[in-house]
Protein backbone atom coordinates (compact mmCIF):
# COMPACT_ATOMS: atom_id res chain seq x y z
CA UNK A 1 0.00 0.00 0.00
CA UNK A 2 1.27 3.47 -0.87
CA UNK A 3 1.35 6.06 1.90
CA UNK A 4 -1.22 8.81 1.19
CA UNK A 5 1.04 11.34 2.93
CA UNK A 6 4.43 10.79 1.21
CA UNK A 7 3.75 8.05 -1.40
CA UNK A 8 6.31 5.67 0.16
CA UNK A 9 5.55 1.93 0.26
CA UNK A 10 4.00 1.02 3.63
CA UNK A 11 4.66 -2.06 5.79
CA UNK A 12 1.59 -4.21 6.58
CA UNK A 13 0.96 -5.28 10.16
CA UNK A 14 -1.54 -4.94 13.02
CA UNK A 15 -2.43 -2.27 15.54
CA UNK A 16 -3.45 -3.24 19.05
CA UNK A 17 -5.82 -1.03 21.00
CA UNK A 18 -5.33 -0.89 24.74
CA UNK A 19 -6.88 1.25 27.44
CA UNK A 20 -4.73 3.07 29.96
CA UNK A 21 -7.15 2.02 32.72
CA UNK A 22 -7.76 -1.69 32.19
CA UNK A 23 -10.74 -2.88 30.18
CA UNK A 24 -11.94 0.19 28.37
CA UNK A 25 -13.51 1.21 25.15
CA UNK A 26 -12.97 3.87 22.55
CA UNK A 27 -15.37 5.34 20.02
CA UNK A 28 -13.90 6.20 16.64
CA UNK A 29 -16.08 8.73 14.82
CA UNK A 30 -15.58 9.78 11.18
CA UNK A 31 -17.21 12.87 9.66
CA UNK A 32 -16.48 13.87 6.08
CA UNK A 33 -15.32 17.41 5.34
CA UNK A 34 -18.63 18.11 3.57
CA UNK A 35 -20.70 16.86 6.51
CA UNK A 36 -18.57 18.88 8.96
CA UNK A 37 -19.80 22.08 7.26
CA UNK A 38 -23.34 21.28 8.42
CA UNK A 39 -24.61 22.06 11.88
CA UNK A 40 -23.57 19.77 14.74
CA UNK A 41 -26.95 18.03 14.92
CA UNK A 42 -27.50 17.86 11.14
CA UNK A 43 -24.25 16.17 10.14
CA UNK A 44 -23.92 12.44 9.62
CA UNK A 45 -20.97 10.51 11.00
CA UNK A 46 -19.84 6.90 10.97
CA UNK A 47 -18.97 5.44 14.36
CA UNK A 48 -17.15 2.34 15.54
CA UNK A 49 -16.76 1.19 19.12
CA UNK A 50 -13.37 -0.39 19.73
CA UNK A 51 -12.83 -2.46 22.86
CA UNK A 52 -9.49 -2.66 24.62
CA UNK A 53 -7.60 -5.70 23.35
CA UNK A 54 -8.85 -5.37 19.77
CA UNK A 55 -6.40 -5.86 16.90
CA UNK A 56 -6.86 -4.30 13.46
CA UNK A 57 -5.08 -4.46 10.11
CA UNK A 58 -2.66 -1.53 9.84
CA UNK A 59 0.03 -0.07 7.64
CA UNK A 60 3.15 1.82 8.79
CA UNK A 61 5.27 4.25 6.78
CA UNK A 62 8.89 4.34 7.96
CA UNK A 63 9.56 7.50 5.95
CA UNK A 64 6.95 9.86 7.46
CA UNK A 65 6.01 7.72 10.51
CA UNK A 66 2.30 7.56 9.55
CA UNK A 67 0.08 4.69 10.72
CA UNK A 68 -3.11 3.84 8.87
CA UNK A 69 -5.52 1.41 10.53
CA UNK A 70 -8.33 -0.33 8.68
CA UNK A 71 -11.56 -0.74 10.66
CA UNK A 72 -15.09 -1.54 9.51
CA UNK A 73 -18.29 -0.07 10.84
CA UNK A 74 -20.38 -2.58 12.79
Amino acid sequence: MKCPVCNNEMEKGKSFFTSMQGLGQMILSFTSDEEAKKGLFKRQSHDKMIMSGTEAESYYCSKCKSIITITKED
